[in-house]
């Protein structure tokens, strides 16, 4: 084990405690019989990459955050899916219709029940870091966004700090039980969910340009259009996959449990993704 028993029983009554502290209530603390601000941001310029799109005026730019903003929180876990289901319907009433979340929860659901539980604590791990320093690097600090927007990732920020500790503690304890042959298909297996992901990732970009071409108040050029379309996916990329595989904290449990051999491999499968999102 990476850590001893004593202090593992210490991180988990701490984190206990605090869990106890940061619950809420959807209505009473998060949404308050508010409605978003349309003529503000969901999502901050470093995470849109809205900036890259040189030729978009400020309504579009504006435009473009909101649709990545509801895609944004649909992305998320079941854990929190009638918060985000209500997200979702606020931005409906107040969004051009068309807008359409792609992948279908039962086929994701399968695909996760068919990896191993290490690969499963790992993407959720990297899920949890990325939504904390989102929020704390950019939402949090961004005076342009929605408020509405914000307190709902203040919320979740404040809970997820506290999963992200239970669930580290849980990887380390099921690589603890793995023999090496079971762990290096267990590295295979986090490979396959990243590569999963990203083909979720590409799909949804895909109908977010789509949406976001055919609401905007004019026609693109075929190049606008595909530099668009190219920016959208980059920026999901760099979203839910390398600002998550880019946090030290993730990075050095998982350089802890994996050897140099294993280390090759998941840094060769991200690659690509990574050159795309600095290119």
């Amino acid at each position: 084990m990476l850590v001893s028993q004593t202090e593992n029983t210490q991180q988990y009554a701490k984190c206990i405690a605090n869990s106890k502290r940061v619950n809420w209530d959807i209505d009473k603390d998060v949404i308050r019989f508010r409605r978003f601000e349309m003529d503000k941001k969901f999502l901050p310029d470093g995470l849109s990459m809205v900036k890259d799109l040189t030729f978009l005026n400020e309504k579009e730019r504006r435009f473009f955050s909101q649709v990545q903003g509801r895609t944004y929180a649909n992305m998320f876990d079941l854990k929190h899916q009638e918060l985000f289901r209500r997200l979702d319907a606020l931005a409906g009433e107040q969004m051009p219709p068309g807008y359409h979340f792609s992948p279908d929860a039962d086929a994701v659901a399968s695909i996760v029940l068919g990896k191993s539980t290490w690969s499963v604590l790992g993407l959720t791990l990297l899920i949890e870091l990325f939504t904390q320093a989102h929020y704390k690097e950019s939402i949090a600090t961004d005076s342009e966004l929605s408020e509405l927007w914000k307190n709902v990732f203040l919320y979740l920020w404040r809970e997820e700090s506290q999963h992200a500790i239970l669930d580290e503690l849980e990887w380390l304890k099921e690589d603890a039980r793995l023999t090496a042959e079971q762990r290096d298909l267990a590295v295979n297996d986090l490979i396959a969910l990243v590569g999963a992901m990203d083909g979720i990732l590409q799909g949804q970009a895909e109908a977010d340009a789509v949406y976001f071409i055919a609401h905007a108040d004019r026609s693109f050029t075929a190049e606008e259009a595909e530099q668009i379309r190219s920016t959208i996916l980059k920026a999901y990329r760099w979203q839910y996959i390398v600002s998550g595989v880019q946090i030290h904290r993730f990075t050095n449990v998982l350089g802890k449990l994996i050897n140099a051999d294993q280390s090759e491999r998941v840094f060769a499968a991200l690659a690509p993704i990574i050159q795309h999102t600095c290119a």
